[in-house]
């Protein structure tokens, strides 16, 4: 319930509104022409939404444009969303009155523009969704309801037939709104593995280096907060033996409470100590394919990591960080941890290397993703769908001579 107040400060907004929506709701249009809406709350969102962007770049009826909220307080964050989203801006007043026909989202955003009720919201995923945040399931928790108790999107696109249970366990109104289409970067991924040996020169490793991607999520819970220290220390008495690449969340390089440490900066200081770091507008796929053990935290970096056969090493996880049951759960009941002090980081990255993936992990992968390598075909099925457009027509094949 919304408090009277509230109502009385919105008022004037609420008519302002209200009229220019008629306005719009006058405007002719073609027939065929439609225009989507991207919401971008995060730099760390930017690249998911441009993946689905390029899926429809070829098709001239449709008119994308972008808004950028005011939460964007990161330095460099609505930059780098505008690099990766070179789109047409529109004000938080445009989003709210246009007559949209689509808005896509990758996260809960405030104000939720457009509401579902005035046109289809997707939301894509970004990570695999298993991590908890004040008791829920973040990516199915409050969040994603607004002040009445709605679901906030049309349509929420999800990986695997896994996800698609945790969202039903975590409330029924999932059950017509999620839909499984595998997941862009798994396929991304998959498509460069047989790439392996040209990613690995060009990163500067040899065929017979042992290479550690180390890979952390963001926050208080993430490795480089609670293990970093420790960690790094191993990995300096390690390096004769591994290579170690070190990559921190892109939340992590941003300024912090003073006095609070930086772990972003932190992490890019160690490449003056000889160790690889990989910058955060670096794609990930190279790093990943490229390496032949990961050690992480509950980030869903692990996740592709086990798609590709990787062996996976994990730090423990904080209490209450992972749902049970959840994917990313299961990921770490299969896969080794190291101690918090990390002094058997070596014994550990020795262990997997010899073991190689564990049993148990080719099975969970599957449950990472039902539609590995389909994701494209059926993430614009569903949008065209909720466009009411039939897809464009294929480019008909070369002539042959």
């Amino acid at each position: 319930m919304i408090p009277p107040c509230e109502i009385l400060r919105k008022a004037p907004w609420l008519v302002l509104t209200g009229a220019l929506r008629s306005v719009f709701a006058a405007v002719p249009r073609r027939r065929s022409e439609r225009w989507v809406l991207i919401v971008c709350g995060g730099g760390h969102l930017a690249d998911h939404l441009a993946d689905f962007r390029r899926l429809f770049a070829d098709d001239p009826r449709l008119r994308f444009r972008l808004l950028v909220p005011r939460q964007q307080r990161q330095p460099g964050s609505a930059a780098r969303t505008r690099a990766a989203l070179p789109l047409p801006e529109v004000s938080l007043l445009w989003a709210s009155v246009f007559r949209w026909d689509l808005a896509v989202v990758a996260d809960h955003h405030e104000p939720a523009v457009p509401k579902p009720h005035r046109c289809p919201v997707i939301r894509i995923q970004h990570g695999l969704p298993g991590k908890r945040v004040d008791g829920s399931v973040y990516a199915f928790g409050p969040g994603a309801f607004d002040h009445r108790g709605r679901l906030r999107y049309t349509k929420v696109l999800v990986s695997s037939d896994a996800v698609k249970r945790l969202a039903v366990e975590c409330d029924p109104a999932f059950e017509r709104a999620v839909e499984v289409v595998g997941n862009l970067g798994d396929d991304r991924l998959l498509a460069e593995v047989p790439n392996r040996a040209r990613h690995r020169e060009r990163l500067g490793f040899t065929p017979t280096d042992r290479v550690v991607l180390v890979f952390s999520t963001w926050g208080p819970n993430g490795l480089f907060h609670r293990f970093g220290d420790a960690i790094l220390a191993q990995a300096e008495s390690l390096r004769d033996e591994f290579r170690f690449i070190l990559s921190a969340h892109r939340l992590d390089h941003a300024p912090g409470a003073p006095g609070e440490r930086n772990w972003g900066e932190q992490v890019a200081a160690q490449a003056s100590r000889g160790f690889w770091v990989r910058d955060p507008d670096e794609d990930w796929v190279p790093f990943l394919v490229a390496c032949d053990v990961v050690l992480s935290d509950h980030t869903s970096v692990t996740t592709h990591a086990a798609l590709i056969g990787r062996p996976v090493v994990h730090v423990p996880a904080a209490a209450g960080v992972l749902e049970p049951g959840s994917p990313v759960w299961q990921l770490h009941e299969v896969t080794p941890a190291i101690r918090p002090d990390a002094a058997d980081l070596g014994e550990a990255l020795r262990a997997a290397l010899r073991d190689g993936p564990p049993p148990g992990l080719r099975d969970l992968a599957a449950q990472l993703n039902s539609h590995p390598g389909e994701a494209a075909e059926r993430i614009r099925e569903v949008t065209y769908d909720l466009l009411r457009l039939p897809p464009p027509p294929l480019a008909a094949p070369p002539e042959q001579a």
